[in-house]
């Protein structure tokens, strides 16, 4: 295999950067109208999926790529601290304001430098499609995690259909293939993530122990 040139790797990194420019334009651009878009059906999940977290603390929590707070209700009730991040200024100005006691940062969770060893939890829900490098996303919350410590992917559709959403939709930011249950299975098992549990039914949860 032939090693890559320094020109080829510039190249290679600046169509990511243009891709995540595009992915925060995207996003600041649909933030004043991302809650009008949410349905009834999606609160009953969130609370089914909060349901599902068992861990023996609940101090800390990371909500990555947490849009307009979510799931900042919910979590902000069983966790003593919570964090939410997100890649667009304006979701996380409109966290903000919606819920002006919990801690938004405007930030790229893959590069966003946090504490080792910080989070009870880390929990990515509705956005992991939009990850470029996702072995890169799931070790970097392994690292985050606390001894016993769980990472938490979740939908609040079935694979096979935020598959077929995503596939339809025009915008060429949106990734046209999201991953199978047994390839995200694998990114856990490989991250060295243990007791991994899923849950399909009408909403997808996947989780592992640190």
């Amino acid at each position: 295999m032939r090693n890559e040139s320094v020109a080829e790797i510039k190249v290679k990194v600046n169509i990511k950067m243009k891709n995540k420019k595009e992915i925060i334009k995207f996003f600041n651009k649909n933030a004043s109208i991302w809650d009008l878009k949410e349905k009834p059906q999606t609160y009953k999940k969130i609370k089914k999926i909060i349901s599902k977290i068992k861990l023996k603390s609940y101090e800390n929590v990371c909500d990555v790529a947490c849009g307009t707070g979510i799931l900042y209700p919910y979590l902000s009730k069983i966790f003593k601290k919570y964090i939410g991040i997100d890649i667009s200024y304006k979701m996380i100005k409109i966290a903000k304001e919606k819920f002006p006691d919990g801690k938004f940062i405007t930030g790229d969770f893959d590069t966003y430098r946090f504490k080792k060893n910080n989070f009870n939890l880390v929990i990515i829900f509705n956005s992991f499609p939009h990850f470029e490098n996702k072995p890169k996303t799931i070790l970097k919350a392994k690292r985050l995690l606390k001894k016993d410590g769980k990472l938490i992917i979740a939908h609040s559709f079935k694979l096979d259909k935020i598959n077929k959403i995503h596939k339809k939709t025009k915008h060429h930011i949106i990734e046209k293939h999201l991953i199978t249950e047994k390839e995200l299975k694998e990114l856990f098992k490989k991250s060295g993530f243990e007791n991994i549990k899923t849950i399909h039914k009408d909403y997808f949860y996947i989780e592992g122990t640190k």
